[in-house]
């Protein structure tokens, strides 16, 4: 593809960037060199950068004639270019425009317009990557997808801290450009068609497997940092891993990747698992799930199943057995619960933390955990012990002895959290403040039934304060739980 970079600005307005001709060159060769990476070679981008050109035209009458003020200025630049370039020979076009206050892009048929605010690598690869087929990423929440909340995709990045600075683009007349990456998440390289999920070995399908015998099924994934060369026989473990309209891939941000402004994923891991909504044979749309630090145990819970539903098999569950440096690689143990028939032998127990408390069941049935109470953190630590056992059934001999450690770490906070239980129903910080309070009322009420006592003010005064200490105490308790609610 040969792509003229035009750069204008307007006639009533001094130009709010400083970068020359030549620092937009080198940001369009940056962003060349991300696009070959994501497509392993099959798109090849030729730039041809043209000095700065003061449009005859103000701001308004620019943003006025929208997306179709292209038609119009053509003629001009191409008149200042003379017969030396013929700007009808380029297959697209890349306009930086220099306006007050503009921002973001847009890329309709074979033109993008960026505002010149937001001419960097990150910016310039998103708006490509709509040229190839991608649309914008998206964020899984309660209220729907949200659009760019998707840090693991430069279709989504617009806003999040996965870019990282480009060296060779920092400058002292313009910053704030220098952003590059991150790399292309699974759903958007099979967008745009560099990653082929019906190639042999590239994407495992694990839709319709039994995942609740024996603990679950152990599968490797290879790191994704783009697509793969095209014509190459794949020999490594799987880049994407599915299970229904789930797409689980491994990332890590290597010092010298695209993916090296992604967040520092936490101790003992290296990269990142991640997972994406995704329907099969759909848009291929971008809905980020979720994501967790590659570290031995760690443990996503996937599915739309409730988790209080013992009757059925549950939710996906994604553990991490080990990360593998050396390979860029990670084992992960995908698994379900089975569901519970009534009567079979065995014993089952659980437990499910909720903002208003929990539930524990047992054979005899479900038993209400009250809100605050210190069950909650017991139960979920046997749930993290029991977890880690049944992922160190299927670890290799290597993978062991970091399980074991992080089960005995697991082990002393639940021995610190069962010491900390009390033998009486554990009250609410609300109901300690309003006990605090009707003790300080009593001694309101003795104050004012004792006044002409010597020594009842003073009395008063000590037991006030000291209530009023307890009461401090119970408040910033009952507001860091609701913050952590």
């Amino acid at each position: 593809m040969n792509v003229a970079v035009l750069l204008f600005y307007c006639n009533d307005n001094p130009r709010e960037t400083g970068f020359t001709r030549d620092w937009a060159e080198k940001a369009v060769h940056v962003t060349g060199e991300y696009l070959a990476a994501q497509s392993a070679g099959r798109v090849t981008v030729t730039w041809q950068v043209f000095e700065w050109v003061e449009l005859d035209m103000t701001a308004a009458q620019w943003i006025a004639l929208s997306a179709q003020g292209i038609t119009s200025v053509l003629p001009v630049v191409q008149a200042q270019l003379g017969d030396a370039v013929d700007l009808d020979g380029f297959d697209h076009y890349l306009v930086g425009i220099d306006v007050p206050g503009a921002g973001g892009g847009t890329t309709p048929g074979n033109y993008t317009y960026l505002a010149a605010q937001n001419f960097s690598p990150s910016f310039i690869g998103h708006e490509f990557g709509h040229v190839f087929g991608a649309d914008d990423a998206f964020g899984e929440t309660t209220a729907g997808p949200v659009r760019y909340q998707n840090r693991f995709c430069i279709m989504g990045s617009a806003g999040w801290p996965a870019t990282f600075s480009e060296p060779t683009l920092i400058a002292e007349h313009q910053s704030g450009l220098d952003h590059a990456g991150p790399n292309m998440c699974a759903p958007t390289l099979m967008a745009t068609g560099w990653l082929d999920g019906a190639r042999h070995g590239l994407t495992l399908d694990l839709t319709g497997t039994d995942l609740t015998y024996h603990g679950g099924r152990v599968e490797t994934l290879s790191a994704l940092a783009g697509a793969p060369p095209p014509g190459l026989l794949w020999t490594r473990p799987p880049l994407v891993i599915r299970y229904d309209d789930l797409l689980v891939e491994y990332r890590v941000p290597a010092a010298d990747g695209w993916d090296r402004g992604l967040p520092h994923p936490g101790t003992d891991a290296i990269g990142w698992v991640v997972v994406h909504r995704s329907a099969p044979g759909g848009s291929m749309v971008a809905d980020y799930v979720t994501s967790v630090g590659a570290a031995p145990g760690a443990t996503m819970v996937l599915g739309r199943e409730d988790p209080l539903d013992i009757l059925h098999p549950g939710p996906l569950t994604v553990t991490v057995l080990k990360p593998n440096p050396d390979e860029s690689s990670v084992r992960l143990v995908f698994s379900r619960h089975a569901a519970h028939v009534p009567g079979q032998a065995g014993r089952t127990f659980g437990g499910v933390t909720v903002d208003a408390g929990g539930w524990l069941w047992t054979p005899t049935g479900l038993h209400r955990v009250p809100p605050h109470s210190p069950l909650l953190t017991v139960l979920k630590l046997v749930g993290a012990v029991q977890g880690l056992h049944t992922l160190s059934s299927h670890a290799s001999a290597d993978e062991l002895d970091a399980i074991r450690q992080q089960t005995a770490r697991v082990l002393h906070a639940l021995q610190l959290s069962v010491a900390r239980l009390e033998t009486e129903v554990p009250r609410s910080p609300i109901d300690q403040i309003q006990d605090e309070l009707t003790v300080l009322d009593d001694a309101v009420r003795r104050l004012d039934d004792s006044r002409d006592e010597p020594g009842s003010a003073v009395e008063f005064l000590d037991a006030g304060r000291r209530s009023l200490a307890r009461l401090r105490h119970l408040a910033n308790d009952a507001a860091e739980a609701e913050r952590r609610d």
